[in-house]
């Protein structure tokens, strides 16, 4: 209901609904029935009819596509990303979940996966990792040609995650480099600390020496593309011009920690405004898909046109 106050303006409160949850189920599954039965009946009006006699063999009679509203493709829908700008806020389910409608179609979001993701990507973009310097440079073992030349043409890359070198030209290759700074460890206390070492800085330096962007792109070990160093590019830009860093697996490992720690947690109930940021970040983002842990962050709930060309009919 609609609060009037005294500047006059209208202030929404909130309201509890008692639902019968025997009758919510029965309501449900009839919805579910009716759909599959659309289903069915789209199926069979796309595959061939048996041929009239005296036709022409080489055409086949699909059926009266004015019989039913519906297709195939409407029932297979793509959804954009950018759609999310012109979402409806419909309310919140059960204090963890958003309902909203785009023209027919009803979504049903994640509000902690969608903000966890949203928080995630901001990290991969923004956050610098602290260093922490070492007493004594220490030699990187086992490194080839190729990662010693990604270190020493990308050490903005390395320094945006932590790591810092002390490049010796004179030395054979192979031998060119000493560690002088490694990122900070997260607190002892927390639940989850890292120590970054020789084997994070190679993992990064052959990310940077693959051949092709497309090849980082498709990698498992990368969701995020690198800032451009001397002119050339190692990533994506979003849409706002903001390029993305190459992270080394525990760097986003902490970084998705962080993200879902700091991230609305379900339980919490949610204001429309609120609901209207969760929802609008949705086209911000580079994958807005999955959370990092891989849970989805939105699903589709129900087509209201299967509603009204039921009662129409």
């Amino acid at each position: 209901k609609l609060l009037k106050q005294e500047s006059g303006a209208y202030q929404q409160d909130e309201i509890s609904l008692s639902i019968n949850s025997d009758s919510f189920i029965s309501a449900f599954r009839a919805l579910s029935g009716f759909r599959q039965k659309y289903e069915k009946d789209i199926k069979l009006s796309l595959s061939p009819k048996k041929k009239a006699k005296n036709e022409n063999e080489d055409e086949i009679d699909y059926g009266d596509e004015d019989k039913l509203d519906l297709s195939l493709a409407k029932m297979k829908r793509v959804f954009n990303k950018h759609d999310s700008k012109n979402m409806e806020i419909i309310g919140q389910f059960n204090k963890g979940f958003i309902i909203a409608k785009l023209e027919d179609d009803i979504f049903i979001i994640d509000q902690h996966a969608t903000d966890e993701k949203h928080r995630f990507e901001n990290l991969m973009k923004n956050c610098k990792m602290k260093s922490q310097p070492l007493l004594i440079p220490k030699d990187i073992n086992c490194i080839t040609p190729q990662q010693e030349i990604a270190i020493m043409e990308n050490l903005d890359v390395f320094e945006s995650n932590g790591f810092k070198f002390n490049i010796n030209e004179s030395k054979q290759n192979g031998n060119r480099l000493k560690i002088i700074s490694l990122p900070m460890s997260l607190n002892p206390h927390s639940k989850l600390s890292y120590e970054f070492g020789e084997d994070d800085i190679l993992e990064l330096a052959t990310l940077l020496s693959e051949n092709s962007i497309h090849t980082l792109v498709n990698a498992t070990q990368i969701t995020q593309c690198s800032q451009s160093h001397h002119g050339h590019s190692h990533g994506d830009n979003d849409e706002n011009g903001k390029e993305a860093i190459i992270r080394p697996s525990k760097v986003r490992t902490v970084f998705a920690y962080k993200a879902c720690r700091g991230a609305i947690m379900i339980g919490k109930a949610l204001t429309r405004q609120e609901m209207r940021d969760v929802v609008g970040n949705i086209h911000k983002l580079d994958q807005p898909w999955n959370c990092p842990h891989g849970r989805p962050t939105m699903r589709h709930l129900f087509d209201l046109s299967l509603l009204t060309k039921h009662f129409k009919d």
